[in-house]
């Protein structure tokens, strides 16, 4: 387990920082540098054991972890601490490696969906709408970063008015929902649901007026099944 100790998490924070404060001897410390995106970036990684009272109130809990990020992004100067606690016994290199990889995570995928994709700004009250949102940035992301933007933010305002050039890269055409490629785009069995529809044609009852066409394809297909 790897958990970041944020500020609102007044109890734990308040035992975790006092810790790295002063001069004191820290049992894990290791360093590394990175030059690349025009920024350089160096880490600083120190650790020490948990205290008693943190292990009492978190089982497993192992090292209390300061991190440091400092450099320069786009020439601008910047100076960032985090804190950490995990349960794992490893070496100091290893130790920064994961969490580096765990950083590398919410850079490119978790911040730019809150602050990018808004998704933190949104309050739903329906699950279904949470899955398909969720569905959706999911491959706005993967499209943008697929087809060569790194930038999520400068993919958005470079295609979010080109609906046809969007639709380009999941292999549409931007003509109606009637056209070859939507459908070569669709599953199986939505396929089959359209098609079925498409192929219904109401019955003409006996006194010669027509039958009321149906509201959509499954009550289409519904009828159908029965003629």
């Amino acid at each position: 387990m790897l958990l970041t100790v944020k500020n609102n998490q007044h109890r734990l924070y308040q035992q975790v920082v006092p810790q790295f404060r002063g001069h004191r001897h820290f049992p894990v410390e290791t360093s590394d540098f990175e030059a690349s995106h025009d920024r350089q970036v160096c880490w600083q990684l120190r650790a020490l054991n948990a205290s008693d009272s943190i292990r009492e109130r978190w089982v497993g809990a192992s090292w209390i972890v300061e991190l440091v990020r400092q450099g320069r992004r786009d020439g601008k100067p910047f100076h960032h601490v985090h804190y950490l606690m995990t349960t794992l016994r490893t070496s100091p290199k290893a130790l920064l490696r994961l969490v580096r990889q765990r950083w590398a995570i919410e850079n490119q995928w978790h911040w730019p969906r809150d602050t990018q994709l808004g998704e933190a700004a949104h309050r739903y009250s329906q699950r279904n709408g949470v899955q398909v949102l969720a569905l959706l940035r999911t491959l706005a992301l993967n499209l943008l970063r697929c087809n060569g933007f790194r930038s999520i933010r400068a993919g958005l305002m470079a295609v979010g008015h080109d609906v046809s050039r969007m639709l380009g890269w999941v292999g549409l055409s931007p003509g109606g929902t009637g056209s070859k490629d939507f459908q070569s785009a669709l599953p199986p069995y939505r396929l089959q649901s359209f098609s079925a529809a498409a192929r219904y044609s109401p019955r003409q009852p006996s006194d010669g007026v027509p039958s009321r066409p149906c509201s959509n394809a499954l009550t289409c297909k519904a009828e159908a099944s029965r003629i």
